[in-house]
């Protein structure tokens, strides 16, 4: 009898644990990230280019480290670059990442005194995996077949795309 008690509570944990993963994890994109999008960020591109065409940061970091110091991410909306010219090192992230969730796709551009020096989206998948995506640098560009099934298709999307998104790919969405 105890066993039975047992297995039905490790069973109704883990079942919780299901539930939860499925139901938190929604991601966010800057307005402008699409498969297309994205492909059109090149090496030495100027980073106002870069926010014209994905839209504004979500989060800013200085230097190319995850663990870096973050900036204020409004530094980098068109609105504070119009006459600015930008020195130093930053890690500009165009998704939100999270704790839990199933997977979620992230894109970074990494700036060099005002020019990108490369691009690369992951793919991270529960808490504990991730894919190297797309990569692109000034010698050349890498894609995996993920990288197009990971982001919106399209010159341009609405918050309310990404619930359809995510439906196309059986994800349950509130």
């Amino acid at each position: 009898m105890r066993m039975k008690i047992k297995k039905r509570y490790i069973f109704l944990f883990f079942l919780l644990i299901l539930l939860i993963m499925s139901f938190m994890g929604r991601w966010k994109l800057s307005k402008g990230v699409t498969v297309e999008n994205i492909r059109k960020i090149r090496a030495g591109m100027d980073v106002k280019d870069v926010v014209r065409i994905l839209g504004d940061p979500l989060s800013v970091k200085e230097s190319f480290r995850l663990s870096s110091k973050p900036v204020e991410a409004n530094l980098f909306s068109m609105k504070n670059l119009e006459n600015k010219t930008i020195k130093g090192n930053y890690l500009l992230s165009f998704s939100k990442e999270l704790i839990i969730a199933r997977w979620y796709p992230t894109l970074w551009v990494y700036i060099e005194n005002g020019k990108v020096i490369s691009v690369s989206s992951k793919r991270y998948y529960l808490f504990f995996d991730d894919y190297l995506i797309y990569f692109h640098w000034k010698d050349g560009k890498w894609e995996s077949p993920l990288f197009v099934q990971s982001f919106p298709k399209g010159k341009d999307y609405k918050e309310e795309d990404i619930d359809e998104f995510l439906k196309e790919r059986g994800i349950k969405v509130d």
